[in-house]
């Protein structure tokens, strides 16, 4: 026990495993005994493996059968098996597919009603024609609200495109051309058309409402006449009564102030309503929009079914919209812009039937 302790305690030189020579480090660590032996199992039991396998191919019956080789072939050394679907009549896929339709229709119609009802929130809340004298300073939520507006109004039929003006399927814009003698006539010249819109409601009573709404201000019948007095007491709260008292108190450079506030926080309150209205909106008519192809492609499945010769005029896409005007701005690697999806054009054969 002594000797073995003693033994222990003195220092021994440290097992250093064998290195494989730097004439021979491209091929890698040097292999060890027990490394050959994994190696050698390896090899031969994959050698047995292919021995078993020719002698069971020698051995096969070529007439041999099972009932499983009816639902499964084989190519190029890959099985294949079906799944046991039996493929439905034609009948049965268009009674489908009209069942499939009739729910897209039913998904339309109320994305339809949504955004009926978000032109008629923006119908009072856009300022469908912009102020001139508006001089404020942009920020942000503007120019957001300018990137989304006159797009999804025109999509949503709030506002009307402008024909193209120029060669082409458009019509130019109309223009009138009217003279006058002074310039002091000519700034205080009113179009005839101004004057007599202004008297029915339309997109210039929706602005101006629009932008009173925006500036936190009221119109002005609501200020000039006060309500009527019925007789009725009006309860007033603590907190409006300490209010009030701190209104009075105040001096008008602070109520100035605090009204300018106020005024300001209820602009970026309607802008950020606005804002989120608009998006609602784009949502809404980008998925009407994808229902109305999806309808549209699912119809034309379903006759494409039927009998009759049939030809394809156009296979469909996205349309390429090619600016003609040199513009700097290149959506596309062909210099086009993506236009709407167009579905594909089939062209039956006309048959006289009894």
């Amino acid at each position: 026990m002594a000797g073995s302790s003693m033994r222990n305690s003195l220092h021994r030189r440290n097992h250093k495993e064998r290195s494989q020579l730097v004439g021979r480090e491209r091929l890698g660590l040097l292999e060890k005994h027990k490394d050959y032996v994994l190696r050698a199992k390896d090899y031969n039991s994959k050698k047995a493996r292919v021995k078993r396998l020719q002698e069971k191919a020698a051995m096969r019956n070529k007439d041999e059968f099972y009932f499983g080789m009816v639902n499964k072939k084989t190519e190029n050394g890959i099985q294949y098996e079906s799944r046991g679907n039996v493929a439905m009549p034609d009948e049965l896929v268009k009674v489908l597919k009209t069942q499939d339709v009739g729910y897209v229709r039913t998904v339309r119609a109320s994305e339809l009603s949504n955004i009926e009802r978000l032109k008629a929130q923006l119908g009072s809340l856009a300022d469908l024609i912009p102020s001139v004298n508006s001089q404020e300073e942009e920020t942000e939520l503007d120019e957001k609200i300018k990137e989304l507006e006159e797009s999804t109004l025109k999509k949503s039929g709030l506002l009307e495109e402008r024909p193209v003006k120029g060669k082409g399927k458009g019509k130019a814009v109309p223009r009138k051309i009217v003279f006058k003698d002074t310039l002091n006539e000519v700034h205080n010249y009113t179009p005839s058309s101004i004057n007599s819109s202004s008297s029915q409601p339309g997109p210039s009573t929706f602005a101006s409402s629009s932008t009173s709404f925006l500036s936190g201000s009221t119109p002005s019948l609501s200020s000039s006449a006060p309500p009527p007095d019925l007789g009725w007491i009006t309860p007033v709260s603590k907190a409006n009564k300490k209010k009030a008292k701190q209104v009075a108190s105040a001096d008008p450079a602070t109520q100035a102030a605090e009204a300018e506030q106020e005024a300001r926080a209820r602009t970026i309150a309607a802008k950020k309503h606005k804002l989120a209205l608009l998006r609602n909106l784009s949502t809404h008519l980008i998925r009407e929009s994808a229902l109305k192809h999806a309808e549209h492609e699912m119809n034309l499945q379903r006759n494409l079914m039927g009998k009759g010769s049939k030809k394809k005029i156009s296979s469909g896409g996205r349309e390429e919209i090619v600016e003609l005007d040199g513009d700097e701005e290149e959506d596309d690697e062909r210099g086009g812009k993506k236009g709407e999806w167009k579905s594909r054009v089939f062209k039956w054969k006309a048959e006289r039937r009894r």
